[in-house]
């Protein structure tokens, strides 16, 4: 029995691989090899690297895979430049997929790539733990100031700080006339407003809160006090890191009681115009 099935597969060998070398043993086929240690053993017989080695192509003879004397394999291209070449004619089809793996970093070896549903990344391995692969893109920041636009703040009354003018904002994520910020992504966030009012009276023991207002509940307060009364600019910075998620806002607002209305220093409030500008800044980045 076993004569008869050496004897067929040594037929069909020579019938399928016509004019090569062939060697069929039990369940083991060898192409220009008499010893094949494979289930398939194909052995090369090229004279240079771009000699084709195997070569598949499908019914209206587009290139489905190459593999060329050198081991570069191409999958849609029959001339690939390097170990695995995808960059194919068709479009469409020049990607790949990465899943997801439980094998520990150090398992899967430095330089392994892997997709993580959750969170939706592309981590390698160094060989040691799984980091994220960070992406060069534009990064979400928002810059505004605000030197022209009359803010008005009424005495003992929270007012949400807008009327700003935009100087920075790629992702378009921020609305300059409400002060309103809408997280693009996932994140840790940096907020930052700077403003300084104008000169006037400022009433003994009063003074000025700042305030991040987050829709998701999170806020970030900052309070300058004036023990003594007097006529100065009153001002206040209010900075702190807070997490967003994608679609939530931030805006951010201040309270004061010093007495009278006051608003925010802009250009023509003082003898030298010039001198008013650049008094009342924000931004927001995510780390």
């Amino acid at each position: 029995m076993e004569k008869k099935i050496y004897n067929y597969l040594w037929l069909t060998a020579i019938v399928v691989f016509s004019g090569l070398t062939t060697s069929a043993f039990a369940q083991s086929v060898g192409i220009n090899t008499n010893l094949p240690t494979g289930t398939l053993d194909v052995f090369s017989e090229g004279n240079s690297n771009l000699t084709k080695n195997i070569e598949i192509v499908n019914s209206a003879n587009v290139n489905l895979l190459t593999l060329l004397d050198n081991g570069y394999m191409g999958i849609g291209t029959s001339i690939p430049s390097v170990r695995l070449d995808l960059r194919g004619t068709s479009g469409a089809s020049n990607i790949i997929g990465i899943g997801n793996t439980n094998l520990s970093a150090s398992t899967a070896k430095a330089g392994a790539l892997k997709y993580v549903d959750d969170t939706k990344e592309l981590q390698y391995s160094d060989g040691t733990q799984w980091m994220i692969l960070e992406a060069d893109m534009v990064r979400d920041c928002v810059i505004a100031e605000n030197s022209y636009n009359l803010m008005t703040c009424p005495d003992n009354t929270t007012t949400q700080l807008g009327n700003w003018i935009t100087v920075y904002d790629p992702t378009s994520t921020f609305d300059p006339v409400t002060g309103v910020f809408t997280a693009p992504k996932t994140g840790l966030y940096t907020a930052t407003f700077s403003i300084h009012m104008v000169i006037t009276v400022v009433a003994a023991g009063s003074y000025l809160e700042g305030q991040w207002i987050a829709s998701n509940g999170k806020t970030i307060k900052c309070t300058n006090s004036f023990p003594i009364a007097g006529g100065f600019m009153a001002a206040i910075t209010c900075s702190g890191t807070i997490t967003l998620s994608a679609g939530d806002t931030l805006y951010p607002q201040i309270f004061h009681n010093m007495g009278i209305e006051k608003h925010l220093r802009i250009y023509g409030d003082s003898l030298s115009p010039a001198s008013d500008l650049n008094f009342n800044n924000l931004s927001i980045v995510i780390q």
